[in-house]
């Protein structure tokens, strides 16, 4: 999983077409701006789905993005590549995820801690219940080594 394929422009029409992503920070709680965020698996790459609503009455830009430490280890691949959002305006995004970078001792659990930051605002932190499926492979298959890991 190198990172030279960790990013998936904003403006290729990869993103998911399903159900709403569900809301993992409203806008009443971010000044105005709402996140709505989820992972998702993709021709085997695991992907942080996630949507940028700007509810403010400014420019919002510089976003930034942390995932705390996990039970998957799972970080982001690269940066968050996010335009900057015009008030009323929204953009979704496709963000690369990596294994066994950030990995939590202690209980397993599927909670996802994440920060977001923007140059305008404060840092906002959200948790996100990761869906276990994503893990899995289309295929149902896994080899010896990797899940000996």
């Amino acid at each position: 999983m190198g990172l030279d394929n960790a990013l998936v422009p904003v403006d290729e029409p990869t993103a998911s077409s399903g159900p709403p992503l569900p809301v993992v920070l409203p806008s009443t709680t971010g000044q105005g701006l709402q996140i709505s965020a989820q992972l998702v698996r993709r021709d085997g790459q695991i992907y942080y789905d996630i949507s940028f609503e700007n509810g403010t009455h400014g420019v919002l830009d510089g976003f930034m993005i942390q995932f705390n430490k996990n039970t998957f280890g799972l970080a982001a691949g690269g940066p968050l590549q996010v335009p900057p959002l015009q008030p009323g305006s929204s953009a979704r995004t496709l963000l690369a995820m990596v294994f066994s970078q950030n990995v939590s001792p202690g209980a397993p659990n599927s909670l996802l801690q994440v920060a977001v930051k923007n140059n305008q605002q404060p840092v906002w932190y959200f948790s996100d219940k990761g869906l276990l499926h994503v893990f899995f492979g289309e295929d149902g298959k896994m080899e010896r080594t990797s899940f000996l890991e």
